[in-house]
């Protein structure tokens, strides 16, 4: 909600002329691919608004961002060049809702280049990974070929708040320019929360062993959406036991078969492999009349697009490996 409001504030002085006109575009990197923000900065809510435009001679991509609380528009650059840069061949350029408590407020927007014909690269959008407070460097989000992303289709739901709506971790993978769920990989990453959760829900309330942060209705809902989640049907059975003691403590026959209903609909839901969608989304701009070409590594050692031959069964590749 504090997001939300932020986001309304900045949207109300915009309307009000409270917000000065966006300065002129700074450059946040130039070269191998070039980008961009102009500020639009607010005094009243100390929210600056930044459009990022991400440019290549094959196309470009543009975004708005909120970051706050600044002092002032420069500040918003600053922090925005600062988490702007490429790590192992990818671009990461982060964008944020200003502030807040939603899952996702803070993201990492990813970029790559690809090579489609020898010497011809191609901007591409891979996709978005969510980024926590402590994600303080490009590419923090990316370790040894795993984006780490989170699930956020059930923040707002009718059973639990905000602060326990389950969010398992997603493992996902770049493949043919995109980023993609791992199913095995995300299971993998969530068994310990898993186990933990299913220790808590054990029919005896007796034998029950829950975490501090655990309790048999928090873990009821993570283990049914991370099962669904990864298409294991066996492992959704099982998170399910003792659903109905759980969902229907003090209720009589009819209000608890409603609750029932309510929760195996809401479960249904989930699909399997789904990535979170990207709020705001990331606009695809055509190319830029201007062409922006690149210039040739230097002694120095800046890096350059190589086109690599494409791997096996694939159809683009990856090609700025020394971009950083």
């Amino acid at each position: 909600m504090r997001c939300l409001f932020r986001a309304l504030l900045a949207l109300l002085a915009i309307l009000g002329g409270a917000i000065a006109a966006a300065a002129e575009p700074v450059d946040l990197l130039k070269f191998p691919v070039h980008v961009v923000a102009a500020a639009s900065f607010d005094e009243q809510s100390r929210i600056a608004s930044l459009d990022i435009t991400i440019e290549h001679e094959s196309g470009s991509f543009r975004f708005a961002t909120l970051r706050g609380p600044v002092a002032s528009g420069d500040e918003a650059i600053g922090r925005q060049r600062v988490l702007t840069g490429w790590k192992d061949g990818y671009l990461f350029v982060r964008d944020s809702c200003g502030g807040g408590n939603a899952l996702r407020c803070d993201k990492e927007q990813v970029f790559m280049l690809v090579a489609d014909k020898p010497g011809q690269d191609r901007l591409v959008y891979a996709g978005a990974v969510a980024a926590d407070e402590d994600c303080d460097s490009p590419g923090c989000t990316f370790d040894d070929g795993v984006f780490s992303d989170v699930f956020d289709g059930l923040e707002g739901n009718a059973f639990m708040s905000h602060a326990d709506a389950p969010a398992p971790l997603l493992g996902l993978r770049e493949q043919g320019g995109r980023l993609l769920a791992g199913l095995d990989l995300t299971w993998e990453m969530n068994q310990e929360r898993y186990s933990a959760g299913l220790r808590c829900m054990l029919a005896d309330a007796e034998q029950r062993e829950c975490d501090e942060s655990i309790t048999p209705l928090r873990a009821l809902l993570f283990n049914s959406v991370l099962a669904r989640y990864v298409k294991n049907a066996a492992a959704l059975e099982n998170a399910q036991i003792g659903a109905r003691t759980i969902l229907c403590d003090a209720l009589d026959e009819k209000k608890c078969a409603a609750r029932l209903r309510a929760f195996n609909r809401m479960i249904a839901g989930v699909r399997a492999g789904a990535l979170p969608k990207s709020r705001p989304p990331v606009h695809t701009l055509p190319a830029s009349a201007t062409s922006i070409r690149p210039q040739v590594a230097t002694a120095r050692g800046a890096p350059f697009p190589h086109p690599l031959p494409p791997a096996a069964g694939a159809t683009s590749r990856r090609t700025c490996l020394s971009c950083r």
